[in-house]
This record gives structure tokens, C-alpha cells and sequence, in this order.
């Protein structure tokens, strides 16, 4: 069973919700795919100019063993098998146009039946191009956000924090925000991204959807640099529409698939009219970004403690700039890097729900039985930033050590007397041409980063 509810009254206001930030349209298609002996060819071409990536919306996808179905463009590729994918939405490829190719496991005899597969029906193709509904804007010409790895060394207590936090979609073509809470595979985001078991169900979470330099060119591709580590499906466990929260629930399996993102510790006590916040979100759906500072450089501040408007009624209020996909992100506390609210709405003075409101109403929900690792949090079981693959540090070696793999140089780095950094290469054997192993090159400051196709990168969170 899930909690529900409804805080306030909400017939005395008239509560125009925020939406998310939409992934593009979809395009109604039937197109079916029989199981047959032959390989089957599609292409489809998007005719809207805007359009940065595709994707296909399956009604049905039923293939025997040894089949296939590929989605590709000219720039990637997914394959699927069986049943296909959980969301019924194929992942995005790059591009104006996408190809649908079936290819059987083997030549079927000409008067063989197929078993009792169901094949494949297409129901929809996905134009991407990201844009944002509802009111949240940004306060000046330029939105004011940076990539989130450019923290790693200049807020490091900030950088860690956001490891907890994930790029959603939601039903195939809908994007939003939200954070790991305290332990357990508990997850916070708005009401108005996951209200019902069927969006959780088929919720697409992508942690570590993050750009590996601050100038990296995935910053500027939509629902660029994917996440390290994708899992799909939460349970619904709480949601109240007033105040706009949905906590959900991983399965232990993707517990211990997120476990090294670690998760965040909320504020018992609300927010004070001035401190000083920040946000980290993925506005328009765009890699992990962060948010302290507005356009003259004024560092973003709590400017109300009790905000009615269109959005709602008793929310925090503050100026920061945020997009469509912002919904759900956690606003942070910058003096004790605790959440304070729940991002949800928004033009220039962005709105969001206090989380002792949102505390207050899982109490009375759960007749006061909250988990305390809500407000003192599992930590990261790693003190570094995300490993970066395909990124070498250049210069400043301060000394080397062999390793099986770049998991164990964090530690192995936090040992020697001045490392702040490291770059893992893997050992090539020339002779024998194999790979095994590999060795951690640790650095005494962050030099330039530079792509490469075997090294794996990250700083110390100091």
C-alpha cells in the first residue's frame, strides 16, 4: 500500500501544478514486426528540424531466444531480446532519423509456425528536443549553471553530496529530478514526476549523468552524457499532491548497483530567511548541473519563508535558475549541506516545499516511525569524485602503484602523503597483445584533463 494524501485544502486555492520538462512529441505510428524468417528493415525520418535525438515506443515486444531487434542511428545503437525493454520506450539515438531492424536467430523452414511470440508493434516515435512547461525560467540572459564535476575540487563537500542525485524519465518522455534520502534505496522527487505505482514501475533513474570536464561537449547535447549506472523501476511507498513529494523505494538488487553514490541527510528544522542555498538538478534534462550564483553574482539566498502563489501555498522561495527537468531537485543548506526543500515550481523566484513540512507529513503518514538515516545519512562509500572514463590528468605524478582496476586507487591515493588526484591506466602486455591490470598514477594537484581511450580519472574530495 502506498500513502497518499492531501495536507491542505485544496479547494480554498486553486493550485495550478508545474509540469515536468517534456522530452519531445511523440508521434503516433502503428508499425508491426510478425516473427518471421527474414530480417525486416525500417527507416524514419523526423521532419522537424529541431529534432536532436529519436526513439520508439513499443505496444508489444515478444521475441523467441535468439532474436533480435536493433535502434540505431548514425551515431549509436541499442540492441533488445525477449521481452525488450521494461519501459516500453527504446533508448535515444543521436540524430533526425532512426532505424528499426528485426533480424531472427536462424533461417526458419518455410512451412514452420513460429512458437506462440507475440512480435513486435510499434506505437509511437519520439522527436526529441528538449523543452520546458510550465513556469520555470531562468532570472537573467544566460542561465546561470555549471557543470557539477566543476566542483570536485572547489566544493567538495557539494560535489559529494550530489553524487546522491539522478536524471529521471518518466513514462518515455519526461524528464525530471530526484536524490537518494538516508539509506535503504530511498528516493525523493515531486508528486507531479511520480504520482501513480504505474510511473514508478517504468521509472528510468541515471546516476552519474555528468559531463567528466567542465568543458566536455556532452554538456551541450540533450539528455547528454548518460549516467554510469541506469536502473529502471522504484516502488511508490508515500506521495502528498499539496506538497508535491513522492518518496519511492529500490529494490535491494539496484541498492547495490547505486551504493557508491551514497545518499542525503535532510534539515529537521526550517529554513531561515537568507541562508545562503544551492541546487544541483538537470534542468531541460541536460547533465548534472549546479546552481549558487545568479547572473550579477549574487549568491543565491532564501528570500521568503512563506510563498502563496499559483504553485501553492506556505513554500520557500528563493532566486536561482532552473529549467523544466529541475522538478524534483533537492534545494541544499550551504552551511550544513543538509536538503532544506523540494525544488518544484518557479519563473525567476523559484518555489519549494519545506522539507520539515515534508517531514512532518511523513510522521503523520507513518505515525512517526521515519527511518533516522533520513536526517544522518549512509555516505558514499567512496571520498572520491565519479571515475571519469577515457580521461587522463596530464602531469604533477607524485608516485604510481599497481592495481587490478581503478576502484581500489581512490583509497590507495587517500595513503600517500600529497595525492589529490589520480589517473588509472591499464597494462597492455606488447608481446602477448592481452591486457591485465593496471596501475594508478597519483597526482599532487588536478592538471589538464585530456580524453584518451584507456584512462579513468578522478580527484579527491579533500
Amino acid at each position: 500500500m502506498v500513502a497518499t494524501g492531501t495536507s491542505l485544502e485544496d479547494t480554498k486555492l486553486q493550485v495550478k501544478r508545474p509540469f515536468v520538462g517534456t522530452i519531445g512529441e511523440l508521434m503516433n505510428l502503428t508499425l508491426s514486426i510478425p516473427i518471421g524468417k527474414t530480417r525486416v528493415h525500417h527507416r524514419i525520418e523526423s521532419k522537424n528540424s529541431q529534432t536532436q535525438f529519436m526513439g520508439v515506443q513499443f505496444s508489444t515486444f515478444d521475441l523467441p531466444p535468439g532474436d533480435t531487434l536493433e535502434i540505431s542511428s548514425d551515431s549509436n545503437s541499442f540492441t533488445y531480446t525477449g521481452h525488450g525493454p521494461s519501459t516500453r520506450f527504446s533508448d535515444h539515438v543521436h540524430g533526425k532519423s532512426v532505424v528499426i531492424q528485426y533480424t531472427p536467430s536462424h533461417p526458419r523452414a518455410k512451412n514452420a509456425r513460429p512458437r506462440t511470440y507475440a512480435g513486435i508493434v510499434v506505437s509511437g516515435i519520439l522527436e526529441g528536443f528538449p523543452t520546458s512547461t510550465g513556469r520555470e525560467d531562468v532570472c537573467g540572459i544566460q542561465p546561470q549553471w555549471w557543470p557539477n564535476v566543476c566542483n570536485a575540487t572547489k566544493f567538495p563537500a557539494a560535489y559529494k553530496n550530489s553524487k546522491s542525485i539522478a536524471r529521471l524519465t518518466m513514462d518515455g518522455i519526461k524528464y525530471g529530478t530526484g536524490f537518494l534520502l538516508g539509506c535503504d534505496g530511498y528516493f525523493l522527487t515531486n508528486n507531479h514526476n511520480v504520482n501513480s505505482h504505474t510511473t514508478a514501475a517504468t521509472l528510468k533513474l541515471e546516476f552519474g549523468a555528468e559531463s567528466a570536464t567542465c568543458r566536455d561537449p556532452c554538456n551541450a547535447v540533450a539528455l547528454g552524457c548518460p549516467g554510469s549506472v541506469v536502473v529502471t523501476g522504484a516502488t511508490l511507498v508515500a506521495t502528498d499532491k499539496t506538497l508535491d513529494y513522492s518518496l519511492l523505494q529500490l529494490s535491494r538488487a539496484n541498492q547495490d548497483l547505486i551504493s557508491l553514490f551514497g545518499y542525503v541527510s535532510l534539515r529537521k528544522s526550517p529554513p531561515k530567511l537568507h541562508e545562503p542555498i544551492y541546487v544541483v538538478h538537470h534542468p531541460d534534462g541536460f547533465p548534472k548541473a549546479f546552481t549558487d550564483r545568479l547572473e550579477n553574482g549574487t549568491e543565491t539566498v532564501v528570500t521568503s519563508i512563506n510563498v502563496q502563489n499559483e504553485c501553492g501555498q506556505d513554500q520557500i522561495g528563493y532566486m536561482a535558475d532552473t529549467r523544466g527537468g529541475s522538478s524534483g531537485s533537492p534545494v541544499f543548506g550551504r552551511s550544513d549541506h543538509k536538503v532544506i526543500a523540494l525544488h518544484h515550481c518557479g519563473g525567476c523566484e523559484n518555489v519549494a516545499h519545506g522539507i520539515h513540512n515534508i517531514v512532518a507529513d511523513l510522521k503523520t503518514k507513518w505515525k512517526h516511525n521515519l527511518p533516522r538515516c533520513f536526517f544522518h545519512a549512509t555516505s558514499s562509500q567512496s571520498q572520491c569524485s565519479l571515475p571519469q572514463p577515457h580521461v587522463e590528468l596530464v602531469g604533477y605524478d607524485s608516485g604510481s602503484v599497481s592495481a587490478a582496476s581503478p576502484k581500489l586507487c581512490c583509497e590507495l591515493c587517500k595513503k600517500q602523503r600529497n595525492c589529490n588526484a589520480f589517473t588509472w591506466t591499464e597494462n597492455l602486455d606488447q608481446r602477448r597483445n592481452t591486457r591485465g591490470g593496471g596501475t594508478c598514477w597519483f597526482k599532487s594537484q588536478v592538471g589538464a584533463l585530456v580524453r584518451t581511450t584507456g584512462g579513468v580519472s578522478a580527484v579527491v574530495l579533500s
